[in-house]
């Protein structure tokens, strides 16, 4: 049996639990039509859930009865990624995979050969959240906003840091320490100037493939390997 999965930042744990927000209420009635009797999961993003059964649903409240609370411990391990700002659809397809991976990190950057330069970050929580909730996690993924490359490598040190590039070393095979940061690059690569930088904070270069990937497969790629 599925159980539909909702995030609410709050979560009072009490024996019935009145949900009264309008987006919430329309998805249950509207959209999946949840009747009386069945089970949904709330989960605050931090760790805490509950079960609950539907009693009472109207079109301005639907009230849960307590099954069972949960509560639980964050083990993702600390990757951050530094994506590339691509076209819009491939940016928010980036950050849905590697929020469904459970990247714990996402920071876009602006770089030399970036397609765009900002991004629609509710947007982009908003495809997150919906992520967390199929992928059945219960801790949110944090996304910044876009930094150019030179503030994305001061806030990454302090980390292990890995630039995806044409490289004899691969990321799969070189050893991870963690907090780990990665660097993926925009469509054309990086620039000379770029690659200089990166040696400046001493940053190792490393390959995925034998094959030029594009962006938003080399981000997805990379996470994987970021957690193996």
């Amino acid at each position: 049996m599925k159980i539909h999965r909702f995030f609410t930042p709050l979560i009072d744990k009490t024996a019935q639990i009145t949900i009264s927000d309008k987006e919430l209420i329309h998805q249950m009635n509207n959209v999946l039509k949840l009747q009386n009797g069945e089970f949904v999961e709330l989960f605050d993003g931090s760790g805490g859930a509950f079960l609950g059964e539907i009693k009472e649903t109207s079109k301005k409240l639907v009230t849960l009865e307590n099954r069972e609370t949960r509560s639980t411990e964050d083990t993702r391990k600390e990757i951050f990624a530094y994506i590339p700002l691509l076209r819009r659809s491939n940016t928010e397809l980036i950050v849905q995979k590697l929020t469904e991976l459970g990247i714990k990190n996402i920071i876009p950057i602006k770089t030399d050969r970036s397609v765009k330069t900002d991004v629609n970050l509710d947007r982009l929580k908003k495809i997150s959240l919906e992520a967390t909730e199929q992928s059945g996690q219960y801790f949110l993924t944090e996304i910044s906003e876009p930094l150019k490359l030179k503030d994305a490598l001061e806030k990454a040190s302090g980390t292990d840091v890995f630039v995806m590039d044409m490289s004899n070393s691969s990321f799969r095979s070189v050893e991870k320490k963690y907090p780990l940061s990665f660097f993926v690059g925009p469509e054309g690569g990086w620039t000379d100037d770029e690659r200089e930088l990166f040696k400046e904070y001493n940053s190792t270069f490393v390959s995925l493939s034998d094959t030029v990937l594009r962006g938003e497969t080399a981000a997805i790629v990379a996470s994987y390997e970021s957690l193996i």
